[in-house]
């Protein structure tokens, strides 16, 4: 049995791949209102970000993925807000879980 662990610079990658396409698909539904951006929003947020459990205060501070899912949960989308949401506690409770040391010396990194 092999198992597989992300390093955090692996989940820091792929954690701002994410955030780049979630603005991308944001920006495209402000321009065009296309409902297929909307889909694919969803899909990141509940598949993606949703059932994530190696997201970090580190890799929050980082690739800022909070800024982009904290806009999508102030989006027209009634359902778009309620996906977002609910990650925006869990992330809040990783930051209020950390340790100022940690966070600190994450902060230094920057």
């Amino acid at each position: 049995e092999t198992t597989t662990t992300t390093t955090t610079t692996e989940t820091t990658g792929d954690i701002s791949r994410i955030r780049t396409t979630l603005e991308e698909l944001r920006q495209s539904h402000a321009t065009d209102g296309n409902p297929e951006s909307i889909q694919r929003i969803l899909a990141i947020l509940r598949n993606d970000l949703g059932k994530r459990g190696d997201i970090t205060f580190h890799t929050l501070l980082h690739t800022g993925i909070g800024k982009t899912v904290n806009k999508l949960a102030k989006h027209e989308n009634t359902t778009v807000r309620k996906a977002a949401i609910p990650i925006l506690h869990k992330w809040k409770k990783i930051d209020q879980s950390t340790p100022d040391d940690v966070k600190a010396a994450a902060v230094a990194l920057v």
